[in-house]
């Protein structure tokens, strides 16, 4: 399975080629893009109790994503100076991948619940960037695809879980 993985992971690097300077941009922003709408929302939006819950149902999967990196300490696939990480860290999960589709489910959940207009265009542009957000994390090569797989399952299940209760 780690062979399979890690020849998925270099295909994936090796196919971002001529895109490289993209990828690399979104790996390093692409998270701003829904810090953005969360502070458009506490503007637009007079009860701002409801995003205080989709901060916590955020930030606690990505806290917990860290303690996975520091408990598990699976080194990244690519240490060579290609893409210069702000924060050293470990690969697995990938925490921006959680953060992402944590981000992606609790601001759909909210436009759901707020009755807007159009709303399956929003969560479809949230569940779009999310997955941009995560492909960027392979195309530059700082994660395996288990660590992007195991990513967007703990920032998706547990945002949902936090939303339910």
């Amino acid at each position: 399975m780690k062979n399979i993985d890690q020849r998925l992971s270099e295909g994936f690097y090796n196919a971002g080629g001529a895109f490289r300077p993209f990828w690399f941009f979104v790996a390093r922003f692409g998270l701003y893009f829904y810090l953005l709408v969360y502070l458009a929302l506490v503007l637009i939006l007079q009860d701002a109790s409801q995003l205080i819950g989709m901060f916590f149902a955020v930030f606690i999967p990505s806290v917990i994503a860290l303690c996975l990196q520091y408990f598990v300490k699976r080194p990244r696939p690519r240490t060579e100076a290609t893409f210069d990480l702000w924060v050293h860290t470990y690969s697995f999960p990938s925490t921006h991948t959680a953060a992402s589709f944590a981000a992606s489910a609790t601001l759909s959940h909210l436009f759901i619940i707020s009755n807007v207009a159009a709303v399956s265009w929003y969560v479809l542009l949230f569940a779009i960037v999310a997955g941009f957000i995560a492909a960027s994390r392979l195309f530059t090569g700082v994660h395996y695809v288990s660590d992007v797989l195991a990513g967007f399952i703990l920032g998706s299940l547990i945002s949902i879980l936090m939303l339910i209760l």
